[in-house]
Order: C-alpha cells, then sequence, then structure tokens
C-alpha cells in the first residue's frame, strides 16, 4: 500500500517578486498623476492670493500717501519707484522677492488712480488697484 506524503514547498521569502514591485510601483505612478496637479494648481491659487494681498497693501499705502500729501504720487513707471514712492507706508520686498511685477500706473484728473500687477503665477494674473479696492 502506498501512502501519500503530503509536503509543503518552502520557497525562500526574504523579498518581493518583480512582479510585486512592478505592481507598487504602477500604483505609486497613478497616485502621483492625480495628486501633482492638484499641488501645482495649489501653489499657482497661493501665489495670486498673495499678490492680492500684496496689492491690498499697496492700496492701504496709496491713501496713507493721500493723507499725508493731499494727493496721489505723481509718477510711478516701475517697481523701484512704487516702493520709493510708498516706502514710509509699507516694507517692500526685494523685486526678485515680491509676489508680483509692476505693469502700469496712472494718475486721473479728479483724484484717482488705477495701479496694475501682474501676480507670479504661471497664468500672469492681472490684478488692478484702484482706490475702491483691488480686482484681478
Amino acid at each position: 500500500m502506498l501512502r501519500w506524503r503530503w509536503t509543503r514547498v518552502v520557497r525562500d521569502e526574504r523579498g518581493f517578486t518583480l512582479v510585486e514591485l512592478l505592481v507598487v510601483a504602477a500604483i505609486l505612478a497613478v497616485l502621483a498623476s492625480l495628486l501633482v496637479p492638484k499641488v501645482l494648481d495649489a501653489l499657482n491659487d497661493s501665489k495670486v492670493k498673495a499678490a492680492v494681498a500684496d496689492a491690498d497693501s499697496i492700496r492701504q499705502a496709496m491713501e496713507r500717501y493721500l493723507i499725508d500729501n493731499n494727493d496721489y504720487p505723481a509718477s510711478i513707471t516701475n517697481y523701484a519707484k512704487l516702493s520709493t514712492a510708498l516706502q514710509k507706508y509699507m516694507n517692500f520686498p526685494a523685486e526678485a522677492k515680491a509676489s508680483f511685477t509692476f505693469r502700469s500706473y496712472s494718475k486721473t484728473i479728479g483724484g484717482s488712480y488705477t495701479l496694475t500687477i501682474n501676480a507670479k503665477d504661471k497664468d500672469t494674473t492681472l490684478i488692478t488697484i484702484t482706490p475702491n479696492g483691488v480686482t484681478h
């Protein structure tokens, strides 16, 4: 009479197989492809929000300038002149570290102004500063 012996085949289980590693790599690639665009969009939105906040600070500094000088600055043609005109009313970062780039400034007859800046984001969002507020 024959007896069958059931034996278990034991393999060396010290590491992962190539298939297991490829599956994990594929899962990580899918997760990265889903998350990276959302992270980049969030970073871009934060750049716009920082530029809008700085624009509001500039608007407030312009109003303080008006109170002290009874008029808005006469001529601002670049970032350096903007920071010089308003340095008494707010702290300007170096141009390279600012959240925006200077675009244009115009003073209108009747005591108003329009200052436009661009946020340093991927779309270069236009931000307009007037005595009435900040729009983008």
